[in-house]
């Protein structure tokens, strides 16, 4: 039996709009049956740093206590 998965696409930018000259483009993806949790959990995530549960999580100026955060709640 196949597992079906939801993929989340995200890009750096807008070449024609933003004047870059590349583009990243990004994904991750998780079991369907798991990103209700996963939703859940990443609104706790941002609700615990003071963030509103409907913010956008960007990653244009990491800081290090951020990235502490991050591999201390994910890894």
């Amino acid at each position: 039996m196949s597992e079906i998965y939801n993929i989340y696409c995200d890009e750096s930018c807008h070449l024609e709009n933003d004047r870059q000259k590349a583009m990243v483009l990004g994904a991750v993806w998780c079991p369907l049956d798991k990103s209700r949790e996963i939703a859940v959990r990443l609104r706790e995530i941002k609700q615990k740093h003071g963030f509103s549960s409907l913010f956008e999580v960007k990653w244009t100026i990491p800081r290090s206590h951020w990235l502490t955060e991050f591999l201390l709640t994910f890894m």
